[in-house]
């Protein structure tokens, strides 16, 4: 086994530790070393040490905003078209960190754009609406408002395009023939699933949120 650096597990990254936490994520939360891991094994372990640095960051907000007693702005929208996200997060963490993390993959053997581009796009929508609404997050986000974004989770997305003709839109006997994304195929690293479907309750003049138990699940700050 190679002499790999440590990470202690739950750390706050920061520049020059992310092979460390790509690395730690792999062997304790997988049991890969990077010698035997599939793409998807590193794909799976850079979401992983990620999405606990997002989680981390997201928690100190919440704390920051309770702390402030300002009220919250809740966007619920049927339709998301936010894009890929784990490059996106990665750039948002830290611009250094694209480059860090194509470094990282790739002394583990692996081609980085080869492992990020088994994402699946979260196209939850058909087009426009769904772009406003991602694009209307960021601002809020850059803005600094203390908003959070609600959709529908749904079982599939927007079309698949395919030249192939075997899915995705295509042309059958002058018919114009549709096949959707499974945005829900496989297990995520990026989402949190909850038992819970969460309600506005807009009393005493404040947006806060109100939970109700349910039988399904309920996807908080996730794809």
């Amino acid at each position: 086994m190679l002499n790999e650096p440590t990470l202690t597990s739950g750390a706050i990254l920061r520049r020059g530790s992310l092979r460390a936490a790509i690395y730690d994520r792999l062997t304790r939360s997988l049991g890969k070393e990077p010698e035997t891991a599939t793409p998807r094994d590193i794909y799976d372990a850079l979401s992983l040490a990620v999405r606990e640095e997002l989680s981390a960051r997201w928690l100190a907000t919440q704390r920051r905003v309770a702390r402030a007693r300002v009220k919250r702005l809740c966007y619920l929208s049927v339709e998301f078209l936010p894009g890929r996200s784990l490059v996106n997060a990665l750039s948002s963490l830290d611009s250094e960190y694209i480059e860090e993390a194509r470094t990282a993959v790739a002394s583990m053997g692996h081609d980085f754009d080869a492992v990020i581009a088994l994402e699946v796009d979260p196209g939850l929508g058909n087009g426009g609406l769904g772009r406003l609404a991602a694009c209307f997050l960021d601002s809020l986000a850059t803005l600094q408002y203390p908003a959070t974004g609600y959709g529908i989770r749904y079982d599939y997305g927007i079309e698949v395009v395919s030249h192939a003709g075997n899915c995705g839109a295509r042309l059958v006997d002058q018919f114009r023939i549709e096949a959707r994304q499974g945005v829900q195929q496989g297990a995520s690293r990026k989402k949190f699933h909850r038992k819970v479907a969460q309600a506005l309750d807009s009393s005493a003049g404040d947006a806060s949120l109100s939970r109700k138990p349910t039988g399904g699940q309920f996807l908080s700050h996730g794809e």
